[in-house]
């Protein structure tokens, strides 16, 4: 019974000092010239580590190994496009996902006026509110714009009179910095 016991803890002993951890992957890098697109939008995936491979979804879903490889540039021509990608490679745990939203171009605009910026995060401001080029969420952009005031009104002015079926906010929201979601949006 007392030679069970050993070879147990031996083997388990065994298996915790030849067992390598197992490190994930980093995100792939995807590039393309802007979010919004009037025709179609390219996306381009990058990730250089040998033998690895980058699978994607177009929905929005977490990607498996079962998704779709990325082989070539893809083309985005559906209407609002929510693409979602991993890198996987043996011996590694898979990434993170990485995600980014196409959207069809807006109702061209004339000019905006707004309540201005904090000093601190002026952005590409007012420009940067409809240059339909799209930011990135990170406080650390230099085309992020920070609000710090209690009501901040935005004002459009479209190119022509015409109905506006929708309108799209984005908000960037930072907890750790200080940068929390407005209470209220209205739009009229």
């Amino acid at each position: 019974m007392r030679a069970l016991r050993w070879t147990s803890i031996f083997l388990i002993l065994i298996d915790s000092v030849t067992a390598q951890k197992l490190y994930p992957l980093a995100p792939p890098y995807l590039k393309f010239e802007s979010v919004f697109f009037s025709s179609y939008a390219q996306l381009d995936m990058e990730f250089a580590v040998q033998g690895a491979a980058i699978h994607y979804t177009l929905n929005g879903a977490r990607p498996t190994e079962q998704d779709p490889v990325y082989h070539q540039p893809i083309r985005i021509t559906d209407s609002i496009t929510v693409v979602t990608a991993r890198s996987f490679a043996p011996s590694y745990l898979p990434s993170d996902p990485v995600r980014v939203i196409f959207y069809p171009a807006g109702l061209p605009i004339h000019h905006l006026t707004s309540t201005p910026p904090n000093p601190r995060y002026p952005g590409n401001f007012p420009l940067g509110l409809y240059d339909q080029r799209g930011g990135f969420c990170s406080s650390s952009s230099t085309n992020w714009q920070g609000f710090d005031q209690d009501l901040v009104e935005l004002e459009c002015y479209l190119e022509k009179q015409q109905p506006v079926k929708k309108v799209l906010g984005h908000v960037l929201q930072q907890e750790s910095s200080w940068i929390f979601l407005p209470s209220r949006m209205e739009i009229e």
